[in-house]
């Protein structure tokens, strides 16, 4: 691993300690105190350095654990990190979008 990607990986790791704890606390319905949703109700609970393909392997990862989660991944411009992940509760019944 190359130094580039070292410190992605770190930074990544970093910003991401508390992404499952908000992943699971979005999946029973409670919105984290330090997580603000934009006006749609999604909530940033995730940004990586490495770009939008690490990105969709954990929002998979995080989708397949809680399977009541929407993900969406994010590209992100003129920022340390690349993309970012966010989560809401499917709407209601039936089959996620």
């Amino acid at each position: 691993m190359n130094e580039q990607a070292r410190r992605a990986y770190a930074l990544s790791l970093i910003w991401n300690l508390d992404t499952g704890y908000h992943a699971e606390c979005v999946s029973k319905g409670v919105t984290p105190r330090d997580i603000e949703p934009d006006i749609n109700g999604w909530l940033r609970i995730g940004r990586y350095a490495s770009g939008k393909a690490s990105a969709w392997v954990q929002a998979n990862k995080l989708r397949k654990k809680w399977n009541n989660l929407q993900t969406e991944v994010r590209g992100v411009e003129g920022q340390e990190w690349k993309a970012e992940i966010w989560v809401k509760q499917h709407d209601g019944g039936g089959t996620p979008e």
